[in-house]
Order: C-alpha cells, then sequence, then structure tokens
C-alpha cells in the first residue's frame, strides 16, 4: 500500500486491495482521531519532571497505541529509559549544532505524514503475509455525467454544488455470482453483512472529519441513511459502467463483471463529500498508477 500520491488527467483514482475491510477501516479511524484531537501544531503538556520550567514538551500519545511516535529518550519496555545519573555527561548547550529549542517543536504534517507511513507499512505487512487481498477499495471523483444521475438517490442534496467521491468496494467470491446456488447465497448473505457493518465504521470515520457520507444498501439499492427515495442503485446497474465495472447480460438476468475476478464478484458503493485527497483516504487507499 505504499507509493506515490499524483493525479491522473481530472479525475483522481485510488485503489487498495486490502486483506480485512473492517480491521483496515479502524487502522484508519485511529489516523482519523489523530487528526481530530491534534488541529494545532502538536498538543504540548507540561514536562512532569521540571513544574519549574516554561518550555513544555511532546509527550507519546497513549492513544496511538502502536502507531504513536516513539520517544527516544525511552527506548525500553514500558516508554522507560536509563537514569541521568548512570548516563554519560553530555555536551554543553553551547556546543550543540541545533537551537535545542527547536527539538521539541513539531509540525502537525510532518505527523501526519509520520503516522500514515507507519500505517502504510503495517498494511504492507498484512498484504504481504495473505496475498493480494480479497477486498478492492475504489475512490474516485464522480463523473459529471453521473452527478445528475445519483442526485435522485439523495434528494436531501445538492450534489451539483459539492465534492462527490464514490467509493466502490469490492469482493472477490468463491461462488460464480452469475449462478444461483445455496452456496452462492450464503456467501452473499455473509458478504453483506460484512459490507453492512463496514460501510457503517466508514461512514463514522468520514462524518467524525466533518463531511457527509452515505452508502447503498445492496439488498434494498437505497441509501441507509438518507431520506426514502424510489431511486435505487442496484449492483447490475448500467451506471456502474462508468465507475469501472462491466454489466453482463446473460438474457435471463444481469450480472455486474469485475476487470480481475470477473462474475466472481460482490459490490457495494459509499457516496462522500470528502476529496478524494484527503489524509483520511489516502491512508486506506493508494493511488491506481
Amino acid at each position: 500500500m505504499s507509493g506515490t500520491y499524483k493525479v491522473l488527467s481530472q479525475n483522481r483514482r485510488l485503489v487498495a486491495y486490502l486483506p480485512c475491510l473492517r480491521t483496515a477501516i479502524k487502522q484508519t479511524r485511529v489516523f482519523s482521531s489523530f487528526r481530530s484531537h491534534h488541529p494545532s501544531e502538536g498538543q504540548f503538556i507540561e514536562d512532569p519532571t521540571n513544574r519549574n520550567s516554561d518550555q513544555n514538551f511532546i509527550w507519546p500519545d497513549s492513544s496511538l497505541g502502536p502507531l504513536a511516535t516513539k520517544d527516544k529518550r525511552f527506548p525500553l519496555p514500558g516508554s522507560t529509559g536509563i537514569s541521568q545519573h548512570l548516563q554519560p555527561p553530555s555536551a554543553p548547550l553551547e556546543e550543540l549544532q541545533v537551537d535545542p529549542t527547536e527539538l521539541i517543536k513539531v509540525d502537525r504534517d510532518e505527523r501526519q505524514a509520520s503516522i500514515l507511513t507507519e500505517f502504510n507499512l503495517v498494511a504492507e505487512m498484512e498484504t504481504a503475509l495473505s496475498g493480494t487481498g480479497p477486498w478492492e477499495c475504489v475512490a474516485q471523483d464522480c463523473p459529471q455525467l453521473l452527478r445528475k444521475d445519483f442526485q435522485e438517490l439523495f434528494p436531501g442534496r445538492d450534489l451539483s454544488r459539492s465534492q462527490l467521491t464514490v467509493i466502490t468496494i469490492s469482493h472477490r467470491t468463491k461462488n460464480d455470482m452469475s449462478m444461483w446456488s445455496p452456496e452462492v447465497e450464503a456467501e452473499r448473505e455473509d458478504l453483506l453483512k460484512t459490507f453492512m457493518k463496514g460501510g457503517e465504521e466508514l461512514c463514522s470515520v468520514l462524518k467524525e472529519m466533518g463531511y457527509w457520507a452515505d452508502f447503498v444498501d445492496p439488498s434494498s439499492g437505497r441509501p441507509y441513511y438518507g431520506e426514502y427515495t424510489n431511486a435505487t442503485l442496484f449492483e447490475t446497474d448500467e451506471r456502474y459502467r462508468r465507475l469501472g465495472f462491466e454489466i453482463q447480460d446473460l438474457g435471463c438476468c444481469k450480472v455486474i463483471s469485475h476487470h480481475l475476478w470477473g462474475t466472481h464478484t460482490f459490490l457495494g458503493s459509499v457516496f462522500t463529500n470528502c476529496p478524494t485527497d484527503d489524509p483520511v483516504l489516502e491512508g486506506l487507499l493508494k493511488e491506481h498508477m
């Protein structure tokens, strides 16, 4: 999941293959929580070992768990270090090449970049251990030709006046979804439950960041949170062609086809006004190169 971010033509497209949908979203929540609780250039608290000092120091953020930036002064388990009287005398401050006051300044963007890097390393290790993940998440700017069509899905919002990002979430299925069998039905039910939980988690993260978000219930074709509408968006809807899928007409029915997995595919979609260049989405997805 590592890589640089670029803009392809006028539409930005991010894609990632995830071993577990909900785990990835929960990891993204860690990063979004950091942004929510650190709106300024870091969070400073008083150094408890020096109550008379006028300087403030940054201490590890326990809420970030393993993603927290390690303090080199406390390398031992439990964030402990060697007592000062056991350490060799340090050089006088005047001999230091760097102004010590600069050492305690933390740039917000650098902290975010550091957390994103650690997040990508964790996800990369998981992907390496499990192979290409069965979940594909693609976030892309909604094509202009689809904005008017999707407006009927969300009658309470004016989609023409704001950013609209469509996140398609696909799962590689064991069974061919172009046929019916008890095994196909059972697999679809399991994937539906997983997607619904993942959709709730993802929308919750985006809403905590101040964005609007909703997802389409694959079983009804209607928005999960939005007001009731007669408009629907099922996975065999022709509009999915403009989002990178194929719709196969089998005569008796239609079936969605994925560019890698064919008809071994389960599909769901999330809509939001969160731009594709927001670090929260970039932390979950990487750009399709």
